[in-house]
């Protein structure tokens, strides 16, 4: 999966920001003090975006703001992650050509392509929309309407089809954007990491990291090479840092950060991540994302000089560097940070 370009029409500070282009790996977002460059971050946030209209002088006084917020996206997809996708959804309408039976079009033609691009958008609280039917471009409207409609087996592992029927329905914008939603993480400047919650028996790290102790207990007892190289990663960019545990706290499970005495057993002396600064948590959260994620993420940090030393966090820049499979999208002011992301794309935030 990789997000190749964003746009914003009518939120916050911004009218329309055009189409802003991303790096394969790297993008790098710079612009003044109040330009909109958290915004921006913001509409990243796919699954969480509301409606918050753009207000500016040149608006008609005494006529309502347009009320709808919108953010379009070039995703591209390859036919086996379109495929993974549609097992996570309970019925998937796609778009086929006349001439083909089901089955052969969707295992030869849809699930077996190397990528897709899809344009798609998504306004205020509405799902997932394309402004082109179909919106695989495997076929032009003209030539059919018609769809086959699929659904996971049981243990979805595979999917079934269950008919093909007359219409212009079509899914996938809405699979595709869950897809990127899933797969988007955000890091704010201001966010504090959750310390304790609930035990869970998947490493799976929600959007807003709030269950990183529970995902970061069953690496701990499920893959504990994995856990001791991010805690190795850890340490590089926070060099005080000696051990960390995730002990049961209640129902629940505590993050406890170890700055001494995890050898000679002084759990006294752990402390809880609560108690922490804002930047402890951060960089687990990100390292957890970039070292558990078995496909490629979309991770977004706002600021990292704002919750790091300017030290930690080039440091860790250049640990991100190594995960070349992920794509990621920062804002900084630092020239330093620049230089150490060594980013495909630098782009300017104004505010106009």
């Amino acid at each position: 999966m990789r997000l190749k370009s964003i746009r914003v029409v009518n939120y916050k500070c911004f009218a329309d920001t055009g189409t802003i282009e991303l790096g394969k790996n790297w993008t790098v977002l710079v612009g003044k003090n109040n330009a909109g460059k958290s915004a921006l971050l913001e509409c990243f946030r796919f699954g969480e975006i509301g409606n918050k209209s753009h207000r500016n002088l040149n608006q008609v006084q005494g006529i309502p703001l347009n009320p709808e917020s919108e953010v379009e996206v070039l995703l591209e997809l390859s036919g086996r992650e379109l495929e993974l996708a549609t097992l996570i959804s309970d019925s998937v309408a796609i778009p086929m050509p006349a001439g083909i039976d089901g089955p052969t079009f969707l295992s030869n033609f849809v699930f077996n392509r190397p990528t897709y691009d899809f344009t798609i958008y998504k306004s205020g609280t509405v799902g997932w929309r394309s402004r082109t039917y179909p919106s695989h471009n495997l076929f032009e409207k003209s030539e059919s309407t018609r769809f086959a409609r699929i659904a996971p087996a049981p243990d979805r592992q595979s999917w079934a089809l269950h008919g093909v029927a007359g219409g212009d329905q079509d899914s996938l914008p809405e699979i595709a954007g869950q897809a990127l939603s899933r797969n988007t993480y955000v890091f704010r400047a201001e966010r504090r990491v959750q310390g304790t919650s609930a035990m869970q028996d998947a490493l799976r790290l929600s959007p807003d990291a709030s269950n990183l102790p529970g995902a970061l207990h069953c690496l701990f007892t499920s893959n504990h090479s994995k856990f001791e190289r991010l805690l190795g990663l850890v340490k590089r960019v926070l060099p005080d840092i000696d051990s960390i545990s995730i002990p049961p706290a209640g129902a629940n499970v505590q993050i406890r950060i170890w700055n001494s005495g995890y050898r000679e057993e002084r759990s006294e002396l752990a402390i809880p991540l609560e108690e922490c600064g804002t930047g402890i948590g951060q960089v687990l959260a990100i390292l957890f994302v970039v070292v558990t994620a078995e496909t490629g993420q979309v991770i977004v940090i706002d600021e990292p000089n704002s919750f790091l030393h300017p030290g930690a966090s080039r440091t860790l820049m250049q640990l991100l560097r190594t995960f070349d499979t992920h794509q990621f999208v920062i804002t900084t002011h630092s020239p330093e940070l620049i230089g150490a992301t060594e980013p495909d794309k630098l782009a300017v935030v104004r505010c106009e």
